[in-house]
């Protein structure tokens, strides 16, 4: 796989986060899909995949943070 799918200008398209945010996008349809047959309302699978997103960017921010406290005291 090319690491960089394409660039515009100066912005560039990493495959890896091109693919991790198609991931994403369609098991939230698939999750929508399958609430239907549950009877659970799509706003609350929306809802619910917006705050799995947020606190998994944050999380994973913290892990980096933690990981590297040296680095950030000292900076």
């Amino acid at each position: 796989m090319h690491p960089i799918l394409f660039s515009i200008g100066r912005i560039s398209v990493y495959s890896y986060g091109f693919m991790l945010a198609l991931a994403f996008m369609i098991s939230t349809h698939l999750a929508a899909k399958r609430a239907r047959i549950f009877n659970i309302p799509e706003e609350t699978v929306n809802a619910l995949t917006f705050i799995i997103l947020i606190s998994g960017i944050a999380g994973a921010r913290l892990l980096y943070v933690l990981m590297n406290q040296r680095y950030f005291m000292g900076h």
